[in-house]
């Protein structure tokens, strides 16, 4: 796994959190990760039929756990 998509979470590392019919996606390296999160979620869509309704869904920039220790 790429690791600029993971995320530190205690002694695991977990980088999507699903509830219902949303889902969360955590990012390390925002910049970069950001523009490939497009291709990401097309590749997982062609695999499970799902896809990314852009006008329900929101950007929501937040301060990493570790800038706050």
């Amino acid at each position: 796994m790429d690791s600029k998509w993971d995320i530190l979470d205690g002694d695991e590392y977990r980088i999507v959190s699903l509830y219902a019919d949303d889902a969360l996606i955590y990012l390390r390296n925002y910049s970069e990760s950001l523009l490939d999160l497009p291709s990401l979620l097309d590749s997982f869509g062609d695999l499970s039929g799902l896809r990314v309704n852009w006008m329900k869904s929101c950007l929501f920039p937040m301060r990493s756990v570790l800038e706050l220790q």
